[in-house]
C-alpha cells in the first residue's frame, strides 16, 4: 500500500515521530502530502520533541497550543538561521517576538555571567564566588556550589531538562599537580544529588578545562608530552592519545559528543596547518581501554585508534597556517536526530604577495627593489555535520557543509548555531554589550554583510546584554535585580 494511501488521520500520527527534515521532504513528494505535513499538530508534535530533547527552548504552553503551523516552523527556522529582522537586508529593526522577565529576591551582587541552559527553563550564573543554577518558571535557585577553590568544571543537560551532570575540578589540599575530581548528577525538579564519581588527582599538569559528556570525561594533560585523556567513570577505565610533536597541541581544541570525539589541531607535517582528527568512542575497541587506578605519572598507556577522518582544512585552495585565536562547538541538530552541528572559528594572520604592479615593475627596471611583507588578518566560519552512528555505518560520518568568511580577531567565539555572538567589554556585565553576527556573508541575502554590531543595549532603559542562547534566536538582558529573555522575530 502506498505511503499516500493511508488515511488522512494515521499520517500526521506517523510524521509525528520523524524529524525536521524528514517532514520537509515528505512534503515535496505530491500535494497530498505537503497538505499533511503543513498540519499544526504535525508541528505541535515536533517542537514538543526538540524542547525534550533541549536541543530548541520549550514554547510557553498557551503559545505551543495556540500557534499556527507557520509559528512553529519559523521557530525551527529562526534557530537555524537566525531572526529574520537581524539580517542586515531587513526593512525592519531587530523586532521582539516573546519576553519572558526573571525577577531575583535581592539585587545580585558582583554578577560576573549568566547564561541559559539547553531547554531554555533554568540559567546559570556566578556571582560572589557561588555558581548557581536558578528556574526560571518558578523564580528560585534550585542549585548552588562556593567555587571559591574550584579550578573550573563543566556541565551536561541530560536529555528531558529534569537532570544535570555536574563536574567539579577542586583544588587539591596537597601539593600534587592536578585537580580533585567530583562528578554529580542532580535533579532539577527534586533538587536530589547523586555523586557519581571522584578521583584524586593524577599528578599531571592540566593544559585546559575538561568536558563532560554522558559517561565520558575529557581532558588535556601534560607528561613528558602532551596527551588528550579520555576518562569512561562509569567503568573507570581511560584512553589516552599522545601527540607526536608540541606543535600538534600549540592550538588544540577538543569536543567531546554523545558519539565522537573532535580534535582541531596543527598538523605534524609541515606546513602545519590546521587539521580535524574525528575520533568513533563507541567504536574504540577494547584495546584501547586501561585501567583508571593504575594511571600514575610514572606509567600511561597510550592508545592506537584510526580516526573517522582526519582532514586538513584549507580556504580557497591554501592550508590554514598562522592561526591567532581557534573556538570550537558542538549543538544538537534541530533538523535531523541524533546528529551534532559543529561551529569552529578560526582567525589568521597572512603575508601579502607583492602587488601586480610591483611584480611588473620590478622586470621593467631590471633590478629588484626591496620588499616589505605586508599582513592582514583573515577569518573563516566552518560548520560541520557528525553523525551518529547506524547500521550502514557503525562510526557515523563527518562532513564540512559550509566554510564562511567571518569577522577577524575575535576572542572567545562561542558562535550561536545560527553564528551569532555576544561580545561584552565589561567583566561584570556593567556595560551594554552587543551581538555580533560572524559570518560576513550569508545564503540569500544579497547586500554586503556589515562588520558592525547587529543589536545593542538600550542606555534608556540601562539593560545590559548578559548573553546570547546557542540554539534560539533569544538574548538575555540583564538590570538590576531583573533578567529580561527576549526571543526576535
Amino acid at each position: 500500500m502506498p505511503f499516500s494511501a493511508l488515511d488522512e488521520d494515521i499520517i500526521p500520527l506517523i510524521l509525528a515521530f520523524c524529524d525536521v527534515r524528514r517532514v520537509l521532504r515528505i512534503g515535496r513528494t505530491c500535494k497530498l502530502l505537503r497538505a499533511v505535513s503543513r498540519k499544526r499538530t504535525v508541528w505541535q508534535a515536533l517542537l514538543e520533541d526538540l524542547a525534550f530533547r533541549c536541543v530548541l527552548h520549550a514554547l510557553p504552553e498557551d503559545i505551543l497550543h495556540n500557534a499556527t503551523t507557520d509559528y512553529l516552523y519559523n521557530e525551527v527556522k529562526r534557530a537555524v538561521c537566525g531572526p529574520d529582522t537581524w539580517l542586515p537586508d531587513s526593512f525592519r529593526p531587530p523586532t521582539v517576538l516573546r519576553t519572558s522577565i526573571f525577577t531575583f529576591p535581592q539585587v545580585p551582587s558582583s554578577l560576573q555571567f549568566v547564561r541559559l541552559l539547553p531547554g531554555g527553563r533554568y540559567f546559570v550564573l556566578m556571582r560572589d564566588h557561588f555558581l548557581e543554577i536558578w528556574s526560571i518558571r518558578g523564580s528560585h535557585c534550585v542549585w548552588s556550589r562556593d567555587i571559591t577553590f574550584s579550578r573550573g568544571g563543566d556541565l551536561d543537560m541530560q536529555e528531558g531538562g529534569r537532570e544535570i551532570v555536574l563536574l567539579m575540578c577542586m583544588t587539591p589540599q596537597t601539593d600534587v599537580l592536578g585537580w580533585d575530581w567530583v562528578l554529580s548528577k542532580f535533579n532539577l525538579e527534586n533538587e536530589d544529588e547523586e555523586i557519581l564519581f571522584t578521583h584524586p588527582p593524577f599528578g599531571f599538569e592540566p593544559l585546559g578545562l575538561p568536558m563532560v559528556s554522558g559517561n565520558l570525561i575529557a581532558v588535556a594533560i601534560r607528561t613528558s608530552n602532551p596527551v588528550l585523556l579520555l576518562i569512561d567513570w562509569r567503568f573507570r577505565k581511560y584512553a589516552a592519545f599522545e601527540a607526536t610533536t608540541e606543535m600538534m597541541f600549540a592550538t588544540l581544541r577538543f569536543y567531546l559528543t554523545p558519539f565522537h570525539l573532535v580534535l582541531v589541531h596543527n598538523s605534524p607535517t609541515p606546513p602545519h596547518g590546521l587539521a580535524v582528527t574525528v575520533y568513533c568512542v563507541s567504536s574504540l575497541p577494547s584495546s584501547c581501554w586501561f585501567p583508571l587506578d593504575d594511571l600514575t605519572m610514572q606509567r600511561v598507556c597510550f592508545s592506537v585508534a584510526v580516526p573517522l577522518v582526519s582532514k586538513t582544512l584549507s580556504v580557497g585552495g591554501q592550508p590554514v597556517v598562522n592561526a591567532e585565536e581557534v573556538s570550537l562547538g558542538f549543538y544538537q541538530s534541530p533538523l535531523v536526530q541524533g546528529e551534532q552541528i559543529g561551529k569552529l572559528y578560526v582567525s589568521q594572520t597572512e603575508t601579502l604577495p607583492p602587488s601586480f604592479w610591483r611584480t611588473i615593475l620590478n622586470r621593467i627596471s631590471r633590478r629588484r627593489t626591496t620588499f616589505h611583507p605586508k599582513t592582514t588578518h583573515r577569518a573563516t566560519a566552518f560548520t560541520f555535520v557528525l553523525s551518529p552512528p547506524n547500521p550502514t555505518s557503525s562510526a557515523g560520518g563527518f562532513r564540512i557543509i559550509s566554510m564562511l568568511a567571518a569577522v577577524s580577531r575575535l576572542a572567545d567565539v562561542a558562535m550561536s548555531l545560527a553564528g551569532y555572538i555576544g561580545l561584552q567589554t565589561a567583566s561584570d556585565l556593567s556595560e551594554p554589550g552587543v551581538v555580533v553576527d560572524v559570518q560576513l556573508k550569508r545564503q540569500g541575502v544579497k547586500r554586503k554583510k556589515r562588520e558592525v554590531p547587529i543589536q545593542s543595549g538600550t542606555s534608556r532603559d540601562n539593560w545590559n546584554i548578559a548573553s546570547i542562547a546557542q540554539t534560539s534566536a533569544a538574548i538575555v538582558w540583564h538590570r538590576d535585580a531583573k533578567l529580561k529573555v527576549v526571543y526576535y522575530r
